[in-house]
């Protein structure tokens, strides 16, 4: 069976809808219900900036971080399913690229976590973002090769996440390749085009963006 991911960016207000959707980053256990195999994911900043690209081949920029700034993020597999989480984006910089590669992570998390409690199924990640797509397929390589380093030899922004998401798609490809999958694959697509999904994960991400943070 093959399931989709999406991630969507929206800067917006809070918007408090869906919040019978919303559900904190589960414990996956033996005894679970059957899932759905379809995972929507999505991320948001609240009075935030947006990153920009100085160099058509290499995202570099960072936005500079502002107590009005909050970024979050939704992971939606399916109504009521209780993997469906808004999340508030976690540390001092508050950027919706941070929040793309943190639902990435966690949604890469819960796919390896259903192998290891042998219910693994085959996913396929699908987001808006031009930046996470690159960063995993084309800029990592070369970043990798330059000790992490950017084309203006300055560290690479992002870089715990970046990493921690190619460590994870090489355990999934290791467990798909058990199991006669083909390999994980990410690909852009254009978001906000009236889908369901990705309408619900957005709605989870603008809920985590209004999240207190601890």
């Amino acid at each position: 069976m093959c399931g989709l991911g999406f991630i969507s960016v929206s800067n917006c207000n809070i918007d408090l809808m869906c919040k019978d959707r919303i559900r904190k980053p589960p414990t996956v256990g033996r005894n679970r219900s059957k899932i759905s195999s379809a995972a929507m994911l999505a991320t948001s900043v609240l009075n935030g900036q947006k990153e920009r690209l100085d160099d058509p081949f290499e995202l570099e920029f960072e936005s500079v971080t502002k107590q009005s700034e909050a970024a979050g993020y939704g992971v939606y597999f399916g109504d009521g399913d209780p993997r469906n989480t808004a999340a508030p984006l976690v540390g001092p910089v508050q950027t919706n690229n941070r929040a793309e590669l943190t639902a990435i992570k966690q949604a890469l998390e819960n796919i390896l976590e259903e192998f290891e409690f042998g219910n693994g199924e085959q996913y396929q990640i699908l987001t808006d973002s031009e930046y996470c797509v690159k960063c995993i397929l084309v800029w990592s390589k070369t970043w990798q090769k330059n000790g992490w380093k950017n084309s203006k030899k300055q560290p690479v922004a992002n870089r715990d996440l970046i990493e921690a998401i190619l460590g994870l798609i090489d355990r999934i490809n290791d467990e798909y390749a058990r199991h006669g999958f083909g390999r994980l694959t990410v690909d852009w697509v254009r978001g906000h085009a009236n889908n369901h999904g990705n309408e619900m994960a957005d709605a989870l991400a603008r809920e985590g963006a209004g999240m207190e943070r601890k």
